[in-house]
Order: C-alpha cells, then structure tokens, then sequence
C-alpha cells in the first residue's frame, strides 16, 4: 500500500487502505470497522497488528481521523 498524502478525504484514504478487509461499504459492519470511529481504537489495533493492521502503521492520526469521520458518517 502507498501512502496518500494532502487533501486526500476519509472516503479515498478507506477505499485505499481499509475496503479490502473491511469491505467497500463501512455501514455494513464487516470485520468490526465500527471500532474504527475511534482512531484511538484503530491506531492500537495497528501498533498490535490486529488482523495484520500493523501494514498501516504509516498512516498520521489526521488521516485516521479522516478515516473515522468516514465511517461514522459514508454517507
């Protein structure tokens, strides 16, 4: 995975790095992607490598914020 960088919103930075596991659309619930509207939550999960999350260790707390207001909000 290639980190994305400037501007990129939390639906692009999700469709990159989290629909392949968690599926495309985030308010179907698939593997958990709720626990993700806490980037607390999802950046503990990366530093344990849950799943194999630790791959995303190179994504900035912007960006999983970004992330979270995705999936608490895709549409």
């Amino acid at each position: 995975m290639v980190p994305v960088t400037g501007g990129t919103t939390g639906k692009a930075l999700y469709a990159i790095h989290c629909a392949e596991c968690h599926g495309v659309d985030p308010s179907r619930g698939k593997n958990d992607i709720y626990e993700a509207v806490d980037p607390r939550e999802t950046r503990e999960a990366i530093n344990e490598n849950e799943g194999g999350m630790g791959i995303l260790s190179f994504l900035t707390d912007a960006e999983l914020q970004a992330i979270a207001a995705y999936v608490r909000n895709p549409n």
